[in-house]
């Protein structure tokens, strides 16, 4: 059960908290009706971004087994058979996209379109540089738009835009961080790690979170209840911009669950929008 579990990478689904964006900040996040159509869209797609990750390491085995701490993930360490592994993507999806047809049939399309992103990124895009960096932006856009569609709020191009130049910050911290962990060995883990230098990537980290910055306090100045959260998100950013600097883990989950101040920070921020908007 233990290595099921952890082949889902359960700690990933925090990115899908996303799909609450548009109607927590639209203040629109009780307006839902009921706690299972507010629930069964993250549910649904976390269990299938759960089995296209389950894809990924198949595809990724070979590189894994050499990486330093994704060697001990349940395919590398031979814990799991790829069989198995396959099958239970199967059932992943299968379960995520029936569940989507009998509660949220908009849902099944935007479903779909992750999936063939994903698989495209596996194969394709993931090893081409810069190009990876803006493949995983387009993912928590994806996520965004889902939200929007599936609760019903349109969502602002402000936002869109901040979440889209956060993500490129946040790539570009991780593959920041990739390369000063692993060192030399850091290009025969991950093909476009060769093509970066840590202070090209320092330099995006550093563009990203101005940008992202800035069009947050658009998007806040439309908001007027949301714009004392400004400083909180900076500090947040540089947060993250200190850690991936001094070399440690730039995986945002990870960072966000293992660093108390970045955990401290999130929760005041969703404390400070809960409060000026409902």
């Amino acid at each position: 059960m233990a290595v099921t579990l952890k082949l889902l990478r359960p700690a990933q689904w925090l990115k899908n908290l996303m799909l609450f964006f548009p109607p927590f900040l639209a203040g629109k996040f009780f307006a839902v009706d009921g706690v299972q159509a507010l629930a069964t869209p993250f549910v649904a797609f976390s269990l299938f971004s759960s089995s296209c990750y389950i894809v990924n390491d198949v595809f990724d085995l070979k590189a894994d087994r050499n990486h330093p701490k994704k060697c001990y993930r349940p395919l590398p360490a031979g814990k799991i058979t790829v069989r198995q592994a396959l099958i239970l993507a199967l059932l992943l999806a299968v379960c995520s996209l029936l569940l989507s047809w009998l509660s949220v049939p908009d849902l099944m399309l935007w479903l779909i379109s992750y999936f063939i992103l994903s698989l495209a990124y596996t194969l394709w895009f993931k090893h081409l540089p810069w190009i990876d960096l803006v493949m995983i932006a387009f993912f928590f856009l994806l996520r965004l738009h889902v939200g929007g569609v599936v609760y019903h709020v349109n969502v602002t191009l402000w936002l869109y835009l901040s979440v889209f130049l956060l993500a490129i910050f946040l790539a570009a911290g991780k593959r920041l961080s990739e390369i000063t962990q692993l060192g030399d060995n850091a290009a025969s883990h991950r093909q476009t790690l060769m093509h970066y230098s840590r202070n090209q990537l320092l330099r995006i980290v550093k563009l990203t979170a101005v940008a992202s910055l800035l069009t947050y306090t658009m998007y806040c100045i439309s908001h007027h209840a949301l714009i004392a959260s400004i400083p909180v998100c900076a500090y947040g950013l540089y947060r993250y911009v200190r850690r991936v600097q001094q070399g440690r883990d730039g995986d945002p989950t990870t960072a966000l669950l293992k660093d108390p101040q970045l955990l401290t920070i999130g929760v005041i921020w969703c404390v400070m929008v809960f409060s000026a908007l409902y």
